[in-house]
């Protein structure tokens, strides 16, 4: 299966590396369709003005969805790679012919760092807080009081109560209750945490309280690759992928195309 869009005169196609993963993004992105250049045209000379402000506002819309969808992808291909490296995990034998301190039980455990998996797993949390951001620069073409740069496509989801713009206290004073409590549920379940460990990988050299695989020498267990929250790597990272999934899901149907009826 190939997916291609065509965009003016020219047609891009997906790769096909890609195509077992493409599925999970378009599944919710295909909600977006409506977002096109499709109008009704105007019945009356005073119709008009309101006709092209609408044509430009799809126009803008359809824009930062394909943003957004490229960033979506980011994610899932991130988590395809995270995947990867966690499926095969080291038999107890195998790590003990790895190295003979290891062999020999030199210390109460031993971890096998997984350079590829830690930086998959950085760059995850990169993108997950980069797809946030670009929800709320969609966001504003629909809810222009959250255009606070005025079009420079800087808006990012600010959650601190120490921010002069925290994003939620914004749509909650701006009358958008729902949508509010809708974003405050996402702070409070899961994006205070990641954020946490965005910003410290941001400022720091890692991911403090990170373990790739881990060997226990008493019991000789072998530990899957954990966050620092000690929850297995892969499980984390489906868990947020398809709570980001859902974010754009209620976004296309709740706050973005009701709007546009």
């Amino acid at each position: 299966m190939s997916y291609y869009q065509i965009v003016k005169d020219k047609i891009f196609f997906s790769d096909r590396r890609m195509d077992a993963f493409y599925e999970d993004v378009y599944s919710v992105f295909r909600l977006f369709d409506a977002v096109d250049g499709s109008y009704t045209p105007p019945a009356c000379v005073e119709e008009l003005a309101r006709a092209r402000e609408r044509i430009e506002l799809l126009k803008k819309l359809r824009i930062k969805v394909d943003d957004c969808c490229h960033k979506a992808f980011a994610v899932r291909y991130a988590l395809a790679l995270i995947e990867q490296e966690t499926l095969v995990c080291p038999t107890a034998e195998e790590l003990k012919n790895y190295s003979e301190m290891i062999g020999h039980k030199m210390c109460r455990e031993a971890e096998l760092k997984n350079d590829v998996l830690i930086y998959e797993t950085e760059a995850f949390l990169f993108q997950v807080r980069s797809n946030m951001d670009m929800i709320m620069q969609l966001l504003k073409h629909v809810y222009p009081y959250l255009d606070k740069k005025k079009g420079d496509d800087c808006e990012s989801f600010k959650t601190s109560k120490d921010d002069k713009w925290n994003t939620v206290d914004l749509m909650r004073g701006n009358g958008d209750t729902d949508m509010a409590n809708f974003f405050q549920k996402q702070v409070d379940e899961w994006f205070t945490e990641l954020n946490k460990m965005r910003n410290m990988i941001a400022h720091r050299s890692g991911l403090i309280e990170f373990k790739s695989v881990v060997f226990k020498s008493e019991t000789e267990e072998v530990v899957k690759p954990k966050m620092p929250n000690e929850k297995n790597v892969d499980e984390y990272c489906r868990d947020i992928f398809r709570r980001l999934m859902e974010i754009y899901k209620t976004v296309a149907e709740e706050f973005v195309l009701p709007k546009l009826r």
